[in-house]
């Protein structure tokens, strides 16, 4: 079916109900630097109460160690929207809702300065004819572009004109309910692929799209073929999909270049890869992540794929 064209409301900063539990709204960047052995993300999310955070990452072999930086309970008024968003140490507007963003980042080490736009329509995970759970989210809206613009960490600057990764959520994000999830993104100049796999309450829900030669579909099933190393991380990956425009899309991490894990709470741990990619056997970058709660990690670190 055709992929719903959202209203530009839908990019805005939404009303959140305060008498539902865990509500937030959130909006993250991902820039997968695969030749230069790095990944970036530029995060922020606000909860019904008006209290914001924001988050700079860099991750990869050309750093000592991870670079982390993270800002909580930064009160914003009602009334500032995405527009012209400050909260802590980021900032950004919509230059054109759905479509273009100027974003900003300046930290302690690091600084962010780039410009999102993007190479297809938004996909909204309510284009699809079922419920997205809602103790992870009432809608979220997902999105291939290119960034242009420049980091700095620790005075070292790299320029960059790269593929990225937007995604845009509101609704309910309560951790805790999530046993597993897989939120993995290949971009290449002109393809996007976009698929989440949500394991919770007993059920499994996927939704995702296709964006390829000029043409974007919703995926209707994926089959998931990768290796989980004894440390916890999916070093080899790939994914077959297919989408209701009748397509059967391959793709696949060739060589991961970066990789981190953080936990986002106390009951769910990340395990992030940027590296190298095929889609169709065409060039491409991936940025490929896994959740997993603490105690099943830690129960069986070190068995990985032989398990």
């Amino acid at each position: 079916m055709p992929i719903r064209e959202l209203p530009r409301e839908h990019d805005e900063r939404h009303r959140l109900d305060p008498a539902r539990a865990f509500m937030r709204e959130s909006l993250v960047w991902v820039i997968p630097l695969a030749a230069e052995g790095l990944g970036l993300v530029a995060y922020t999310w606000v909860d019904a109460h008006g209290n914001a955070g924001t988050a700079g990452i860099a991750f990869g072999p050309r750093l000592a160690e991870p670079l982390f930086e993270r800002t909580d309970d930064i009160p914003v008024p009602d009334a500032m929207g995405f527009d012209d968003w400050k909260a802590g140490y980021l900032s950004f507007s919509h230059l054109k809702p759905l479509h273009r963003q100027s974003v900003r980042y300046e930290g302690p080490r690091m600084s962010l300065d780039f410009t999102f736009d993007s190479i297809h329509e938004p996909y909204a995970y309510s284009s699809h004819r079922e419920q997205f759970p809602l103790y992870y989210a009432d809608d979220r809206i997902e999105q291939g572009g290119r960034a242009r613009g420049t980091v700095r960490i620790d005075g070292q600057d790299i320029e960059f004109d790269a593929p990225c990764h937007r995604d845009h959520s509101f609704g309910a994000r309560a951790w805790g309910g999530t046993l597993h999830y897989k939120w993995i993104n290949f971009l290449s100049d002109d393809a996007s692929i976009h698929v989440m796999d949500l394991h919770g309450f007993g059920r499994t829900t996927a939704r995702g799209y296709v964006y390829r030669d000029g043409e974007m579909a919703e995926i209707l099933a994926v089959d998931f073929d990768f290796d989980l190393d004894a440390d916890f991380y999916h070093r080899r990956l790939a994914a077959t999909l297919t989408d209701d425009a009748g397509r059967t899309t391959t793709a696949r991490l060739v060589s991961p270049t970066a990789e981190l894990d953080y936990p986002i709470s106390p009951r769910l741990r990340l395990f992030d890869i940027v590296g190298t990619a095929e889609i169709e056997g065409a060039p491409a970058v991936a940025y490929a992540e896994m959740a997993w709660p603490p105690d099943y990690y830690e129960a069986n670190l070190g068995e990985g794929a032989a398990r």
